[in-house]
């Protein structure tokens, strides 16, 4: 490669490409089939939860420390540190055979993913292209690492799949190199210490993560129990599956013209919306309407309410954070996301076993209903003056 090949490769729209396309291609391979995967080496139900769970729980606790690291840290050689350890994690992953190794190097394998992956989202924020133009792609790639998966598990062998992760990784790693994202300086004069500390002291944020909490759980019982629902209510799997592949589908505009309606609007309209939109698909699902009500309302909300909620995630923390805190921030918003999806789809589980899957739409919604009166007193500045995603 001549040096003015690599020139001009710096900072292109192909590194971001070969980026995008390919963490979320390997972040879905990775996770799309690990109950199959793991079921096919003779583990049972109850040890697959437990392998699950034990990446989950050790995720979650360890996101604010990488965080701290972000902010603290050189992003693209942490980034390549952690990419590589990953890559090494996926190596020995395909030779553990007892349940203790498999859950230490899987949760080992998933904490790593996870950590880079609140960056990734922040980097498309400070690229020299619009975020949507280069956040398009990882929608692209999480879907064909998904249909990957299945051939490489079908047609060649369970361990190809984690093969092919290792070199999705390096691809998106190559990508990785070629960026040089630019952050915005801090305009405040005001200095703080980079802690999480501080950040428990900044009340929008407290009340941010409340507001989150809420919307993400009602949300994540939704991903869980809305494909059971689906065929509780009369249809097949094959049916209910082809609805939830095109509700994935449904994000990319979403993704692709967020320039159009993520700066223009307020941070507040932005969560009115969310909640708004959950709020009806709850509804819906809670006085059993109309077949064609229940997959129109399906398209619309299962998947397009949460890739807009990562979104107005950066633009709050870019409109209340100090700079030097935002990565720490992100990361502690996906703790809560985290935390409050294992709650709500507990108490989800317990209400659908006593009562139904009608009922328990209906407390989602009137949690929804809470948070959206919880909204309604919400004071935080506008955000709109940003062009944070054009």
């Amino acid at each position: 490669m001549t040096e003015r090949t690599v020139k001009g490769y710096r900072n292109s729209y192909l590194s971001y490409l070969l980026m995008y396309v390919f963490y979320f291609l390997s972040m879905s391979i990775s996770s799309s089939l690990i109950s199959v995967y793991l079921m096919s080496k003779g583990y049972s139900g109850t040890e697959v939860s437990l392998v699950v769970s034990g990446s989950y729980f050790s995720s979650m606790i360890l996101q604010p420390f990488f965080g701290i690291l972000y902010d603290r840290y050189n992003i693209k050689k942490l980034n390549l540190l952690l990419f590589i350890l990953a890559m090494i994690s996926a190596f020995v992953f395909i030779f553990c055979r007892q349940l203790i190794t498999v859950v230490i190097v899987y949760s080992i394998l998933t904490i790593l993913i996870s950590a880079t992956d609140t960056v990734i989202e922040r980097i498309a924020t400070a690229a020299p292209y619009p975020y949507g133009k280069i956040r398009i792609w990882g929608t692209v790639g999480y879907a064909l690492g998904v249909q990957l998966a299945g051939i490489l598990f079908d047609y060649i062998a369970p361990e190809a799949i984690y093969v092919t992760f290792i070199l999705t990784l390096m691809l998106c790693t190559a990508g990785m190199l070629g960026t040089e994202p630019e952050f915005r300086e801090e305009k405040s004069e005001k200095k703080e210490t980079v802690s999480i500390r501080t950040l428990f002291t900044n009340t929008k944020y407290l009340y941010y993560l409340l507001l989150t909490a809420i919307i993400t759980g009602c949300i994540s019982a939704g991903h869980t129990y809305i494909p059971a629902m689906l065929t509780n209510i009369g249809m097949d799997a094959s049916r209910a599956s082809t609805v939830l592949s095109l509700a994935t589908v449904c994000e990319a505009p979403f993704v692709l013209f967020s320039a159009y309606f993520m700066d223009r609007f307020s941070n507040k309209q932005l969560l009115f919306f969310i909640f708004g939109v959950v709020l009806i698909q709850n509804a819906i699902y809670s006085f059993r309407m109309p077949l064609g009500a229940v997959i129109a309302i399906t398209l619309v909300a299962k998947q397009i309410p949460d890739m807009v909620l990562i979104m107005t995630n950066l633009k709050v923390v870019n409109t209340i954070v100090d700079q030097r805190q935002q990565m720490t921030a992100l990361a502690l918003i996906k703790t809560v996301r985290s935390l409050s999806s294992i709650i709500f789809n507990n108490i989800a589980g317990n209400i659908i076993d006593l009562s139904g899957y009608t009922s328990m739409f209906r407390v989602m919604m009137f949690i929804l209903i809470l948070g959206c009166i919880i909204l309604f007193f919400y004071k935080i500045p506008k955000g709109d003056t940003e062009d944070l995603f054009h």
